[in-house]
């Protein structure tokens, strides 16, 4: 999960699965979206999904302050056959180091459990090769 204005690189690349393009803003994303594109069980997944003004649609008992300041963009939105499900993809080392890290998790869960998404998941990814 990343701030929706956060000045980040943008990965970009075609989804045969989608027909579009599709963006994501870590190698880790792109490795886990070429992971969904082989996945038969996957029939779509969107990317940068938005999660708008968490600030008034969650309890924010213990976030800092600035955390829930602005609007975020969850990583995935996967859908196998019926069931939606928000998919957050972490990097293995930021998991373990990060106090940021567990929070935006965190953010990301209330959230969609608030507007109604029965599934929400983390793939922790580890850095490897480049996914392109």
């Amino acid at each position: 999960m990343t701030k929706k204005e956060e000045k980040k690189r943008a990965i970009t690349f075609y989804s045969q699965k989608n027909k579009q393009v599709m963006t994501v803003r870590s190698e880790c994303a792109k490795q886990y979206a070429m992971q969904l594109e082989e996945d038969e069980a996957v029939t779509a997944y969107e990317t940068g999904v938005l999660v708008e003004s968490p600030q008034t649609k969650i309890d924010l008992t213990g976030f800092r302050r600035n955390a829930v300041a602005e609007d975020w963009l969850s990583d995935f939105l996967v859908i196998c056959g019926e069931t939606p499900t928000i998919v957050e993809v972490v990097e293995e080392e930021q998991l373990e180091k990060k106090r940021s890290c567990s929070e935006r998790l965190e953010l990301s869960r209330r959230y969609w459990k608030e507007m109604g998404m029965p599934n929400w998941k983390v793939v922790v990814m580890k850095r490897g090769e480049t996914a392109w």
